[in-house]
């Protein structure tokens, strides 16, 4: 499981990322029943919103580094 905390212009945003491993159906049924904890907050994994592109894309075009944290 990875967490990224961002800053700068994306401050405010934060995202976790959960992945099973295993054989791709074990996987797939492990995700599927998967229950995440409350403080999770909503699912944006198909939010096309939230995809690095599309947050790439509402940074300044500046060169300071976006610099989010991973935990």
């Amino acid at each position: 499981m990875g967490w990224y905390v961002y800053e700068g212009a994306l401050e405010g945003i934060a995202s976790a990322e959960v992945e099973f491993g295993g054989r791709p159906a074990e996987a797939m049924i492990r995700a599927k029943t998967f229950e995440p904890p409350a403080w999770f907050g909503k699912n944006i994994s198909e939010d096309r919103r939230y995809k690095n592109h599309s947050l790439a894309h509402q940074l300044p075009h500046d060169p300071t580094p976006l610099g989010s944290k991973e935990f």
